[in-house]
């Protein structure tokens, strides 16, 4: 739906406030579903399964990073610089 909603066409349709709503929802949809593979993943990681010990790495420095580039660009868009 994000990728959908980035298209110029298509936020010129819709409103900006909507558009930000929109937006900050998908935040929390994807802390969920982190939150949901790690506790899927990490049992298994634990059992010694093959894999999955470098998938919750891997997923978790995704996420990580995003993360932390996300906050730090937070109070500059506050601010009404650009980023």
């Amino acid at each position: 739906p994000l990728t959908i909603l980035s298209f110029p066409k298509i936020r010129k349709r819709m409103k900006a406030k909507k558009w930000k709503q929109i937006q900050r929802f998908a935040y929390l949809f994807y802390a969920l579903l982190y939150l949901h593979i790690m506790l899927l993943f990490i049992p298994l990681a634990k059992d010694g399964k093959d894999g999955y010990y470098f998938s919750v790495i891997v997923y978790t420095a995704i996420f990580l990073g995003y993360a932390i580039c996300r906050i730090r660009k937070f109070p500059k868009e506050k601010a009404g610089t650009p980023p």
